[in-house]
Formats: C-alpha cells, sequence, structure tokens
C-alpha cells in the first residue's frame, strides 16, 4: 500500500505538472503621465491692455479744416481778398489763426467795417488775428497776451474761472487742429487799434 499511495501521489503530481500553466496575466499598461497644469495666473494681475492706437495724423490745411468746420466763409474769404491765403495752406510756418464767426462779421461795428472796405486795413485786422506759432488751448492759457503777425499782443483773460476772452472776443470753439497750425473760434472781429 505504501507502493500504491507513493505511486498516487507522484501520477497526481504528474498530472498537475501536465496540465497547462493559466495564461499569464496582462501585462499592466505603462502609466500615462499627465500633462503638467498650467501656471494660474497670479490672481488680481489681468492682461495688459493693448496700447491705445496713436491719433491719426492731421493732413488738412487750415483753410479746409476751416471750410469743413463751417462758420467761417466770412473770416476765409477775407484773408484770400487780403491776399494772405498763404496762412490757410502754407506748411513751412505753423501758425493760430484766431478766427471771428460768420455772425461775428455780420455783426462788425460801422467803423471797423469802414476800414475792412480797404485792402490794405483788411490785411491789418486779419494780420491781428494771426499768431506766429501753433497754441492749443493750454498754451494759450499760459500767457496774458499773444503775438501776432501784426506785431500788438492779443490780450489774453480768464472770466468766472471758465471763459476765456481773446480782447473782449468770447471763445467759442478751441483746438480745431491743421497740419499747418490751430484754430480757435470766437464771437467778435478784432480791432488792433481798439483800446487793450
Amino acid at each position: 500500500m505504501k507502493f500504491t499511495t507513493a505511486a498516487a501521489l507522484i501520477a497526481v503530481l504528474a498530472l498537475a505538472a501536465c496540465k497547462e500553466a493559466p495564461p499569464p496575466a496582462p501585462p499592466e499598461p505603462a502609466p500615462v503621465k499627465e500633462a503638467a497644469p498650467e501656471p494660474a495666473e497670479p490672481e488680481g494681475e489681468a492682461e495688459p491692455e493693448p496700447e491705445p492706437e496713436p491719433a491719426p495724423a492731421v493732413t488738412a490745411n487750415l483753410k479746409d479744416t476751416l471750410t469743413k468746420q463751417g462758420g467761417a466763409t466770412k473770416f476765409l474769404e477775407a484773408i484770400e481778398t487780403a491776399g494772405l491765403g498763404d496762412y490757410l495752406t502754407g506748411r513751412e510756418n505753423l501758425v493760430t489763426l484766431i478766427v471771428p464767426t460768420d455772425a461775428a462779421w455780420d455783426a462788425m461795428p460801422k467803423a471797423l467795417k469802414a476800414k475792412s472796405a480797404k485792402k490794405e486795413e483788411l490785411a491789418k485786422i486779419l494780420r491781428y488775428h494771426i499768431v506766429p506759432s501753433k497754441m492749443d488751448l493750454n498754451r494759450v492759457m499760459q500767457h496774458r497776451g499773444l503775438p501776432t503777425v501784426l506785431g500788438p499782443e492779443i490780450p489774453i483773460e480768464v472770466k468766472e474761472g471758465t471763459k476765456l476772452y481773446f480782447g473782449k472776443a468770447n471763445l467759442v470753439i478751441s483746438d480745431i487742429e491743421a497740419s499747418n497750425g490751430m484754430a480757435h473760434i470766437i464771437d467778435q472781429v478784432l480791432d488792433p487799434a481798439a483800446k487793450k
């Protein structure tokens, strides 16, 4: 019996060895590398705003700019009549025009109107409305008087904290920019012979 038990044990072991081995376990998949998270923007810091585009360059001269603006037709005609058109269209020297409205030309005092009927006198009156440099309103307000092409200064005065006067004329529109200068619109024609 010993032999049979030993033989049975050997037979069982042999059978177990002959049986198919279980299939190998599938290989574990390689770990997937996750992409590193993008660094978060610090709180409170927004993307910088794009820089503003520069203002388009002014290409129209004073004549074209004032024509487009409107209300200064009589001044423009007077400048041409007096032979001073180069101040409207020239590019060599920047100027500032102190421009009376059409209504100001219509309301001009009789004595000044009579003077302006003579071309030579008209030219004097108009040269008193021309400053030989480009001056925006901020620059104008830094002066008590503006030099003119004629020679005498135009008195500058601020009243009531906000009203600007060129002599006795009230400023109506300021800082009309052109390629060859600047214009400011006033409500009276300036008289170079008027008492300051």
